[in-house]
């Protein structure tokens, strides 16, 4: 369990990253995980988070909402033998 510091350090660190442009899918995942922690205002961390702008206002005050996304993600199912062709 992480404390209030380091998840506070890990965000500025994040929002760092973002800025420079080079975060990485991980810590994107990561960055979602960790969106009870994000301040309601901070509209940079949330949009890449991945929250909807509409659910913002679900996330003010709110620690006990479990996930701020409408829907529960989906799970695609690909073929061992599909491939995909880049144009």
């Amino acid at each position: 369990m992480q404390t209030k510091v380091e998840i506070k350090k890990r965000l500025e660190y994040l929002r760092k990253e973002i800025k420079a442009e080079r975060i990485s899918y991980g810590e994107t995942a990561e960055l979602q995980s960790l969106i009870p922690h994000i301040d309601p205002g901070d509209v940079l961390l949330l949009e890449w988070a991945g929250v909807a702008e509409g659910n913002l206002e679900r996330l003010a005050g709110r620690s006990d909402l479990k996930s701020p996304f409408p829907y529960p993600p989906r799970r695609v199912k690909v073929p061992a033998h599909s491939f995909f062709v880049l144009l």
